[in-house]
């Protein structure tokens, strides 16, 4: 059986801003040999080529950037959605949608519908997007079951959490080859 992950890139990947390990590169690699994955992240997509590797980036399923408002794969932009005003009596000061909210009004019914039979989990850092409060628990009764949440303290929690899954085999030690250079 497949499992969805969908993982936020800062603070759960790497330190905001900054470029991901080398370890957690190696170890996303081998998840995404095994299981779709796709990125998270509110920053715009040149932080997000220079957080995550290319060779990652071609890997993995699909990256949301600007808060989930695009849709790239393999370095290339595939969808921009404009953010919808929210109803009358959730909006703020100037109506709009929050980051926060958008990963779970558009990009996990977008998930759900991609891997309509597959569980997705959630890894967030950023303890206002895995809040037990709207939106998220607005959203988890109308997405349904088969949704999961890890909140994570750093990368290295993240990393614990990855190793966890995975196992040594011919795609892990093609991800230790591929960030040793000797594959191009």
């Amino acid at each position: 059986m497949n499992f969805v992950f969908l993982f936020e890139i800062d603070g759960s990947l790497a330190e905001p801003g900054r470029p991901m390990s080398p370890g957690m590169a190696v170890s996303l690699f081998d998840l995404a040999c095994r299981q779709p994955i796709y990125l998270f992240s509110a920053g715009d997509w040149d932080t997000v080529s220079a957080q995550v590797p290319n060779w990652l980036r071609a890997e993995v399923r699909g990256i949301f950037v600007a808060a989930g408002a695009e849709f790239w794969r393999r370095d290339r932009q595939m969808a921009v959605r404009t953010r919808r005003r929210r109803p009358a009596n959730r909006g703020n000061a100037s109506g709009r949608v929050a980051p926060a909210e958008w990963v779970w009004t558009e990009v996990l019914p977008w998930l759900r519908s991609t891997h309509p039979e597959a569980p997705i989990t959630v890894v967030a850092g950023r303890p206002g997007l895995l809040a037990q409060e709207p939106p998220l628990a607005d959203a988890l009764p109308v997405l349904g079951d088969g949704f999961n949440t890890v909140a994570v303290h750093g990368p290295t929690h993240t990393l614990v959490a990855v190793a966890d899954i995975l196992q040594e085999d011919e795609c892990w030690r093609l991800g230790r080859d591929l960030l040793a250079g000797e594959i191009e």
